[in-house]
C-alpha cells in the first residue's frame, strides 16, 4: 500500500457534499488510511450508504454537525458560502479545503501524477487509461468522477502513480499539478 503523508496528518476529516461521487471517493481514500471520516449532504444515496456501513458518520441535511475531533473540512464547489457547517469551521479555525484542493494535496504525495481533463469524456477516459495501468500490474491509486465498471470511483494501488479525472467545473482543474494530462476536447462549457 501507498502511505499517504498528507493523511496521516488528520485525526478526524468532515465532508461537506460526502454524497457526491468525487467527494465520497475522498472520503472512502481516509477511511482507507485510517482517518476518521464524517459528513453531511442533502440526500441519502447510495455513497452515503456506502460510507456508513464502512464506518463514517454521516448526517443528512446541512446543520452543524462538526465536532471538536474534526481537524479539517472538505467541501465541493457546489456549497454556498453560507453554509452552516462552513461558516463554522471558518470562525472555529478549522482547516477548511476545497474537494480540488484536498485531492491536490493527496497528488502532492504520489511521484507521478496523470490527471484526465476535458469537458466530455473525462470518466470514461479515466476508466479506460486505468484499467489499461491496472491489467499491466501497474498499481496505480485511481480517482474517477463517476463509476468504472470495475472499481467505482476509487481504486487503491500499492504504487507511486495516482491518476485521476480532473474536473473543470469552476475551473478545479488547475489546482492539481500533474506529470501527464489527457486532455479529451475543449467545448465552450
Amino acid at each position: 500500500m501507498h502511505k499517504n503523508l498528507f493523511i496521516s496528518n488528520f485525526n478526524k476529516v468532515h465532508f461537506i457534499g460526502i454524497g457526491g461521487i468525487s467527494t465520497s471517493a475522498l472520503a472512502r481514500y481516509c477511511l482507507f488510511h485510517k482517518v476518521k471520516v464524517a459528513g453531511s449532504d442533502k440526500v441519502e444515496n447510495e455513497e452515503t450508504t456506502l460510507l456508513k456501513s464502512l464506518g463514517a458518520d454521516i448526517y443528512i441535511g446541512h446543520k452543524n454537525t462538526l465536532d471538536k475531533e474534526v481537524d479539517a473540512v472538505v467541501y465541493t464547489s457546489a456549497v454556498k458560502e453560507n453554509n452552516e457547517e462552513l461558516v463554522f469551521a471558518i470562525k472555529n479555525n478549522i482547516k477548511v479545503y476545497k474537494r480540488s484542493e484536498f485531492l491536490a494535496e493527496i497528488v502532492k504525495g504520489f511521484n507521478y501524477c496523470i490527471a484526465v481533463s476535458g469537458s466530455h469524456g473525462k470518466t470514461t477516459t479515466t476508466s479506460m487509461l486505468s484499467e489499461i495501468f491496472i491489467k499491466a500490474k501497474k498499481e496505480p491509486t485511481v480517482f474517477v468522477g463517476g463509476e468504472s465498471n470495475s472499481f467505482g470511483n476509487l481504486y487503491i494501488g500499492k504504487n507511486d502513480l495516482i491518476i485521476l479525472e480532473a474536473c473543470e467545473y469552476k475551473k478545479n482543474f488547475l489546482d492539481i499539478k500533474s506529470n501527464a494530462v489527457v486532455v479529451t476536447n475543449i467545448d465552450n462549457d
